[in-house]
């Protein structure tokens, strides 16, 4: 959900206070009266960035024969790499003052940091300033993680609870990596270590258990999970969705769709090796879903227009709608509840009773333009929409507060706080909001964002114990 810089790894010399700079071009300046050979350079050697901009950088243009400083000089600057004025333009041009210098406006580094040039260019006479900056991004968890390695940016972020107890991050890296931290017993947070594993796409937890882990990698041919590597996938295949949960034998199960329409399962032995993938006798899977608590799965399939789940199938959609999304839950009164989310944008829910039997109808929900479906935890009613194209929020059978104005929904996430619904939603304004519906109440409290920036993701644990976001500091 966010665009990457490339940063170029080399190293730069810091210039002390008293470096002379680098010029590295005159050229003749028509004056008043006379045309004088132009010299630029920077006033600074090198221009390094620590915090989130950078002032009074400055241009000298001087008389190369006499080394008098030149006023009226027009000069052009131009950055790179992300590095930005303070208006979000990548050039500048200005006129030299009485004493030969321009000063540029602020600059603002890009927010994954970056190794950079300044240029300056009057006539055919330019120079060059090296910049570089730190990676603004941080993991966010009461409190910012460790920087994570140079050049390296969050793209999603999972939290679980460790094997002893203790808290657990895992972040997909812009470099196709996984890098986990750990927090230790008295809270603060470990260097982060890299999984070993690239190209990863996507990654996964298991709801039904805290300390399951997986990752779609290899450019979504492979699977790793629960500390294991799943067995190779028929050859062409890339995954399009898959979960992950806990059956009732307590086994570990990852529920996947391929690229050629099959959903498969693995189950995980005793000895932690995954076994064979098994199909399911369904085509044209497109989606897979599994409630919360593992009671049930769910799957998409027939390119869209069918629902398999709890070992049944669903009444057909309406004719024309096919699911774009969808979600499983068990209720609190022990019905069975599928909700999709169809083409035409509205929100459909079908419910098998909680002594079995035939799934329901589809009903339709009150929405339009829905985008996304999410659900909470074990033991609350919990499910809800993003809709009216990003913009609403509806969950427990109520509307949450209108956003802000202008301001849509990027993420979502969902859980329950000592009998207290809350809501999570990342902003298309970069922050992050929260909804809470109080113990027993049936309505939701007014949003109220979060004191962080440039949030780009959000996850909650699946015990509920923490949450944590990805943002940038400037």
């Amino acid at each position: 959900m966010s665009e990457q810089m490339r940063v170029t790894r080399r190293t730069i010399v810091k210039g002390a206070a008293w470096s002379v700079p680098v010029i590295v071009a005159a050229t003749a300046l028509p004056m008043a009266s006379a045309s004088v050979a132009v010299a630029l350079a920077f006033t600074s050697g090198s221009y390094p960035v620590t915090g989130c901009t950078l002032t009074g950088v400055k241009v000298a243009a001087t008389n190369s024969a006499t080394h008098a400083a030149l006023p009226g000089a027009p000069v052009t600057v131009a950055l790179a790499d992300g590095y930005t004025f303070i208006d979000g333009t990548t050039s500048f041009t200005g006129t030299t003052g009485p004493d030969g210098t321009v000063t540029l406006p602020d600059i603002k580094p890009p927010l994954v940091g970056a190794t950079s040039t300044f240029t300056a260019v009057s006539g055919a006479a330019s120079a060059v300033a090296p910049t570089t900056s730190p990676n603004q991004q941080r993991i966010w968890q009461a409190g910012d993680l460790p920087a994570l390695p140079v050049g390296v940016t969050a793209l999603q972020v999972n939290a679980v609870q460790g094997s002893t107890g203790l808290k657990v991050l895992t972040v997909v890296g812009s470099n196709g990596q996984i890098y986990q931290s750990v927090q230790d017993a008295g809270g603060a947070w470990g260097t982060w270590t890299n999984w070993g594993i690239s190209g990863v796409t996507s990654m996964f937890t298991d709801p039904t258990n805290t300390i399951n882990v997986g990752a779609v990698y290899n450019g979504g041919t492979a699977i790793f999970a629960s500390k294991a590597a799943l067995p190779a996938l028929p050859g062409g295949v890339t995954v399009l969705d898959v979960q992950m949960f806990t059956n009732a034998s307590g086994q570990a199960v990852i529920l996947m769709v391929g690229s050629d329409g099959i959903v498969r399962q693995s189950v995980q032995g005793a000895g932690g090796a995954w076994g064979a993938w098994a199909p399911w006798a369904l085509s044209g899977g497109t989606l897979v879903a599994t409630d919360p608590a593992g009671a049930f799965t769910a799957a998409v399939h027939n390119s869209g227009t069918s629902v398999f789940a709890a070992n049944a199938a669903l009444p057909p959609l309406p004719a024309g709608v096919t699911a774009t999304d969808i979600s499983a839950k068990k209720l609190a009164d022990g019905r069975f509840d599928v909700r999709v989310i169809g083409s035409d944008g509205n929100v459909y829910q079908s419910l098998r009773p909680a002594a079995g039997g035939a799934w329901g109808g589809w009903t339709k929900w009150g929405l339009s333009g829905a985008t996304e479906l999410f659900t909470g935890t074990v033991g609350a009613d919990l499910v809800g929409a993003v809709s009216n194209g990003g913009t609403s929020v509806f969950a427990a059978n109520a509307a949450l507060p209108a956003l802000p104005a202008g301001v849509t929904v990027e993420n979502v996430q969902a859980y329950t706080n000592s009998g207290r619904r809350v809501v999570l939603a990342v902003g298309s304004d970069g922050k992050l909001y929260q909804s809470i519906m109080q113990a027993g109440a049936t309505t939701w409290d007014p949003w109220g964002p979060w004191g962080i920036n440039n949030v780009t993701a959000a996850t909650v644990a699946a015990d509920d114990s923490f949450t944590a976001a990805i943002y940038g500091k400037c």
